[in-house]
């Protein structure tokens, strides 16, 4: 059975992106987040390959070196940001 992990941003731009998520998909996802400077959260989730992970306001250049790793889990990701991105080149499998 895998598990979902909402990651988000501890203020209002966060709050609110998952919320509206939820309401359009609810699952039951174990919450992982910080404060609103506390935004490498990715490297907090232990996901396994089949796991899905949802991510909301939290910068993906922040993000960057603990992506990949998820990936090459075979964790599903989704990314919801408006935050400067970069290049994803570097990131893609």
């Amino acid at each position: 059975m895998s598990d979902n992990f909402d990651v988000f941003n501890g203020d209002a731009d966060g709050i609110c992106a998952l919320h509206q998520f939820r309401l359009a998909y609810p699952v039951r996802a174990k919450l992982v987040s910080g404060v609103k400077r506390d935004i490498k959260l990715l490297e907090k989730v232990q996901a396994r390959s089949g796991d899905r992970v949802s991510v909301f306001n939290i910068s993906m250049a922040a993000n960057r070196p603990s992506l990949p790793n998820l990936l090459n889990l075979g964790v599903h990701v989704i990314y919801f940001d408006h935050h400067l991105v970069g290049t994803l080149t570097s990131i893609l499998i």
